[in-house]
């Protein structure tokens, strides 16, 4: 149930009129018409995110070496493009966590 404050999503929704959801002793719940909602990470979007990331760094490290023939220059800035995503998905998970 949200708090007291936080009603804005809920007075959008769609309510039920003509009676009300009856929930027959022995159960805990009931399929009813309505909106489900499930709080959870969605692991394929920051495997996506992640895959993204490297493929982008790993491409730049090909275009970057070919043109400059700077293999170094390349990986350092590949490697940088790789730890900052990385620090910002860390920083994103443990904001996530202390909430």
């Amino acid at each position: 149930m949200a708090a007291k404050d936080q009603n804005e999503i809920f007075s959008w929704t769609p309510k039920r009129k003509g009676g009300e959801l009856i929930v027959p002793s022995g159960r805990q719940s009931v399929d009813g018409w309505g909106l489900y909602f499930r709080e959870d990470w969605c692991f394929s979007s920051i495997a996506t995110l992640i895959a993204g990331v490297f493929l982008a760094s790993f491409v730049f490290l090909i275009c970057w070496s070919r043109y400059t023939s700077d293999v170094s220059a390349a990986s350092g800035v590949s490697s940088y493009m790789i730890t900052a995503a990385t620090l910002a998905i860390s920083l994103l998970l443990i904001k996530a966590g202390s909430m």
